[in-house]
């Protein structure tokens, strides 16, 4: 069975992550200047255009959303095949992986940068990273984690 990775929704949510990163960036920089000139605005702000300020911000937004949507278009080709005897997947580099289901010894949870995932881990065999954002992720999950109880 073939399990696709909703790119779409991970587009979003990357996109949303990362506006909000760099405007928090942005914001504590604002607010360390201010404290650095005491609280001069005029001073804080001089080589901030209020008329520009607005498309700045879409432009950021634009760019972010661009950047997600790519990584995004990537992350779809790590969609997940279940097999009687195998799982296929995508390893931390991206690479296709084949792991027997009768070697994977665990799952745990990973987390980079706003991606999300599930790892099966096949010892010897190599590694397969599920997308939080896979269809029947949870369906999916449950059934690695009764192999993995299986050959503990």
């Amino acid at each position: 069975m073939k399990y696709k990775v909703e790119w779409k929704t991970l587009t979003m949510k990357l996109s949303k992550f990362m506006f909000l990163t760099i405007l928090s960036v942005i914001a504590i920089s604002l607010l360390f200047r201010a404290f650095k000139l005491n609280f001069d605005m005029a001073a804080v702000f001089e080589h901030l255009d209020v008329v520009n300020t607005p498309l700045y911000i879409i432009s950021l937004y634009l760019f972010c959303f661009i950047f997600s949507a790519l990584i995004g278009l990537c992350l779809s080709t790590a969609y997940i095949t279940v097999t009687d005897t195998t799982i296929s997947g995508r390893n931390y580099w991206m690479f296709k992986k084949h792991v027997p289901l009768s070697s994977i010894k665990r799952l745990y949870p990973f987390s980079d940068n706003g991606i999300n995932a599930m790892v099966v881990d096949g010892g010897s065999d190599g590694s397969v990273y599920i997308s939080t954002h896979t269809e029947k992720y949870d369906e999916l999950v449950e059934q690695m984690s009764q192999w993995a109880e299986r050959n503990s």
